[in-house]
C-alpha cells in the first residue's frame, strides 16, 4: 500500500459485524448508544401494562426474525437484549410477548 492509504486506514476503526466508523467520531457514537439505550429504556419503563412500547418492540421484532415460519424467539430475544426468564417474570414483558407472538401466528395462519 501506498502512504496515503496506510495513512487513510490509520483514521478508521473497527465496531462489529463489518461496521467501519471514523476514530474522530467514536465518541459520538458512544454517546448515541448510550441515549439510545436510556430511551429504550424509558419506554419500556413507562410501559405499565405491555400493550404499548413493549408490544410493538416484541411485535417488530418477532416478524423481523421470521417468528410466524419458525416459532422461535431466541434471535428476538437476543436483540432486544433479554433473557426467556427475564420476559416470564415481568407480567408486562410476559404480557406483550404473549399478545405480539398471538398476533404474527393469527397473521401467518
Amino acid at each position: 500500500m501506498d502512504a496515503r492509504k496506510d495513512s487513510d486506514l490509520a483514521k478508521v476503526s473497527h465496531l462489529f459485524a463489518g461496521a467501519y466508523i471514523l476514530k474522530k467520531d467514536i465518541p459520538a457514537y458512544k454517546e448515541m448508544t448510550r441515549r439510545h439505550t436510556t430511551e429504550f429504556e424509558a419506554a419500556v419503563a413507562a410501559d405499565e401494562t405491555g400493550d404499548g412500547f413493549i408490544y410493538q418492540m416484541f411485535y417488530y421484532e418477532l416478524a423481523n426474525h421470521e417468528y410466524g415460519y419458525t416459532g422461535d424467539c431466541e434471535d428476538t430475544l437476543a436483540a432486544l437484549g433479554y433473557t426467556w426468564e427475564e420476559v416470564q417474570s415481568d407480567s408486562r414483558l410476559r404480557h406483550g410477548f404473549e399478545k405480539a407472538a398471538r398476533q404474527i401466528v393469527d397473521r401467518e395462519g
